[in-house]
């Protein structure tokens, strides 16, 4: 498999890249501030941010994340969702929207166009 690299070879690969200073990067970015507890942590994904400072933005698209954080330096390209994200998107939509539109269609008394417009603002929210 030429060419395959393991999670181990890029965490020791950024490691030892760490020893080279980056000019681009801020002094910040020597000592991220790490969340303190689990739900500092879960805020900070729920709110899109960088796990390890929780400043920037990890999301610049939907589902697109960074390769590495902007402010603090992080690599994240070892960390691949691959397609996931769009799975999870796509299946938490379908399984909250499908039963409401079922509902919607088999039990109210609403005109086509009014469904429709309901069910589009739903999914959009």
């Amino acid at each position: 498999m030429a060419g395959f690299e393991t999670l181990l070879d890029r965490i020791v690969d950024d490691m030892s890249n760490r020893d080279e200073a980056s000019p681009t990067l801020p002094e910040a970015s020597v000592a991220p501030a790490l969340p303190k507890s689990a739900s500092e942590a879960f805020t900070r994904g729920l709110l899109g941010r960088c796990p390890s400072c929780g400043k920037a933005k990890m999301f610049p698209r939907l589902l697109k994340p960074v390769d590495r954080c902007p402010l603090c330096g992080q690599d994240w390209t070892a960390q691949q969702a691959d397609d996931f994200p769009a799975y999870v998107a796509i299946i938490v939509t379908g399984h909250i929207l499908a039963p409401v539109i079922i509902f919607m269609i088999n039990e109210t008394a609403f005109s086509m166009w009014t469904n429709l417009l309901i069910i589009i603002i739903m999914a959009l929210a």
